[in-house]
């Protein structure tokens, strides 16, 4: 298990044939690539599949303000939230009303509260990313730097390409874990693009 940022920037940078990096201060360009590149691709991955680790719950109060139109309640997603999960109809009540992400908010029609919710959080503790993760994360930035310090497209298509077939395997071990909720948890709402019900949206 990768125990440091830096540890899983050099796993990528190792599977490239590239030179390791001490810490991301390094004078040079693989230590400027992976500090630039490492958060964003790390917040990618995380919010790419719900991962056990990295899944939190919360109990949501309603805001006094109101969406100008369309919807008549809204609650203000935490600070750490990447990705609101859908969630079980025997857990929540959110399974059967429709809602959108928009911003840092949720917005539904009805007025109960508080309101519970599943989600995705930004977990930046190496020390808590499962293996599987770790893996997947490296691949990823494999996929990134081969473009960005090997300037080969078809090395980051090769290294993307196993990156999703990892992914595959990894959200099988995932499910595995606990029993399953009953509404597959892996569906969002592209609020800003659609605006419609039912899936959910991940945040920047």
């Amino acid at each position: 298990m990768a125990t440091s940022e830096v540890q899983i920037c050099n796993s990528a940078l190792i599977k490239l044939g590239i030179k390791t990096i001490i810490d991301f201060e390094d004078a040079s360009n693989q230590a400027r690539v992976c500090k630039h590149q490492y958060p964003i691709m790390r917040d990618e991955v995380l919010a790419s599949h719900p991962w056990n680790f990295a899944i939190k719950r919360v109990q949501l109060a309603r805001l006094s303000s109101t969406p100008a139109f369309g919807w008549d309640s809204e609650y203000q997603l935490p600070v750490d939230c990447l990705r609101v999960l859908h969630p079980s109809r025997r857990e929540f009540e959110l399974s059967d009303i429709p809602f959108v992400v928009e911003g840092r908010k949720l917005l539904r029609n009805g007025t109960d509260s508080p309101l519970n919710v599943k989600y995705i959080a930004k977990e930046t503790d190496v020390s808590k990313f499962s293996p599987q993760f770790s893996e997947a994360l490296s691949l990823r930035l494999a996929a990134d730097f081969g473009y960005a310090l090997v300037q080969n497209r078809s090395i980051s298509e090769y290294f993307m390409a196993l990156f999703e077939q990892f992914m595959s395997r990894a959200r099988s071990a995932d499910a595995q874990e606990g029993t399953p909720e009953g509404v597959e948890a892996d569906v969002w709402i592209d609020a800003r693009s659609r605006g419609t019900g039912g899936r959910v949206d991940k945040l920047g």
